[in-house]
């Protein structure tokens, strides 16, 4: 019994932090709304899904090298990163302004690095103008997007 515990304890932690998910939003009548499109290309831990948040409410989970397009209102809004529990990643949040009936884009990226026993992880969320979003020449990022 004790090892079919621990099974599905693996199998639970190894599966849950690998797909890429779009959360339904409930946004009211009459405010003004915008397109979010990010792409996460290169997030530590990679093997976990991150939680892409807006105002404290999950719209996205995130698997490495994907990109997600959703409707956001319209404001000054919060937006986060954050990881599972488990995941044990660095979490990254800033205030952003999203104008009305317009496309916003941002990218996930990030370093890690190791020096002997210690390792840095950086995360960075930057937000792009259409023309940094066009012009990224990763392969990935251009694959993922003509998808």
């Amino acid at each position: 019994m004790k090892s079919l515990r621990i099974i599905i304890t693996l199998l639970t932690i190894g599966l849950s932090g690998c797909g890429t998910v779009v959360y339904k939003q409930d946004i009211a009548e009459g405010v003004e709304k915008s397109t979010i499109l990010v792409y996460r290309l290169y997030a530590s831990p990679t093997a976990w899904s991150l939680n892409f948040e807006i105002d404290g409410k999950k719209v996205a989970s995130m698997a490495q090298k994907s990109k997600v397009e959703f409707i956001a209102a319209a404001g000054i809004r919060n937006i986060s990163i954050n990881w599972p529990a488990l995941a044990g990643g660095v979490s990254v949040n800033g205030d952003y302004e999203i104008l009305p009936n317009k496309n916003h884009y941002f990218l996930i990226d990030g370093d890690f690095t190791i020096q002997g026993l210690q390792y840095t992880n950086k995360i960075r969320l930057s937000q792009l103008t259409k023309q940094q979003w066009d012009s990224l020449k990763s392969t990935e990022l251009n694959e993922t997007l003509e998808q």
